[in-house]
């Protein structure tokens, strides 16, 4: 996908290093997305310095097109991807595949008083 995104020319928006920034085909947010492909993929927790900072490079360049109006804040979603047992089914369901409808395991109330010490 990056190679033909590359190609065409209509999407890609640059590179910092093994990140590929994108504009998605089929973007979620009402004004514009913008994506960063992690080519060869890393996982936030065991990944490298490196690739780190070159993931924050490409967010700093984006950030600036944030213009105007301050209400408009930026969120950074991080979603672990599992699998579900005995059978090992996707976490990905009809739900979210085909209709684009959003559930959760967890409530993100407890999500939100599991994650506070860390920022205490």
């Amino acid at each position: 996908m990056i190679a033909t995104e590359k190609a065409i020319g209509e999407r890609h928006i640059g590179n910092t290093s093994p990140v590929c920034w994108l504009s998605p085909f089929v973007p979620h947010g009402r004004m514009w997305d913008v994506m960063g492909i992690v080519k060869g993929g890393f996982t936030l927790g065991g990944t490298s310095a490196q690739n780190l900072s070159d993931l924050a490079d490409g967010i700093i360049k984006v950030l600036p097109l944030v213009t105007g109006d301050h209400s408009l804040w930026t969120q950074c979603p991080i979603m672990p991807r599992t699998t579900t047992p005995p059978m090992n089914m996707s976490d990905c369901s009809y739900l979210n595949t085909l209709l684009d409808h959003a559930s959760a395991a967890i409530f993100p109330e407890q999500i939100a008083w599991e994650f506070r010490d860390c920022f205490r």
